[in-house]
């Protein structure tokens, strides 16, 4: 019994509901975790799927990194080696034309920065004396100084 069954509880394949919009109709599209059983509808995965994946599918919950074996995100993005673990939903984003562009203040001047990569995420951390470089407007309400920068590697190698 896995860690997300005990903490999400189980259900039998006739009580089976999509976690992403608790809906059973589109049984054709619903995909179950290969680890724990729960399931989801391919367009109510973040992000959506086009098809149904061949081979093995992990929920988020189960899925593991395939460099370093991490399971969860506890501890591991405040030293900046791994992805940041804020979820934001594409679903749930709704455009605006209210909403100003984003101002980037300083970033065309040349900066001296240091580079970690470790396969996940490339981190670009600002020397101290770069600090002026940020952001405003967009919607966002002061100017933010930029600290550091991090960089999701995809690859559909690992994603498919």
């Amino acid at each position: 019994i896995s860690k997300v069954i005990l903490s999400k509880g189980w259900r039998c394949l006739d009580c089976t509901v999509c976690e992403g919009c608790a809906q059973r109709h589109d049984e054709g599209r619903l995909i179950l975790c290969d680890e724990c059983d729960i399931s989801y509808h391919i367009y109510c995965t973040d992000p959506p799927l086009d098809h149904i994946p061949r081979g093995t599918w992990k929920c988020k919950w189960c899925a593991q990194c395939l460099t370093c074996g991490a399971t969860d995100w506890e501890g591991l993005c405040e030293n900046g080696t791994r992805q940041s673990p804020v979820d934001l939903s594409r679903r749930n984003a709704l455009p605006s034309a209210s909403i100003e562009p984003i101002a980037f203040i300083h970033y065309g001047r040349p900066v001296s920065t240091n580079i970690t990569n470790n396969g996940h995420t490339v981190v670009l951390k600002l020397d101290q004396n770069e600090k002026e470089i940020g952001i405003a407007a967009g919607g966002l309400y002061n100017y933010y100084i930029l600290d550091s920068i991090h960089l999701y590697l995809y690859s559909p190698i690992f994603h498919s």
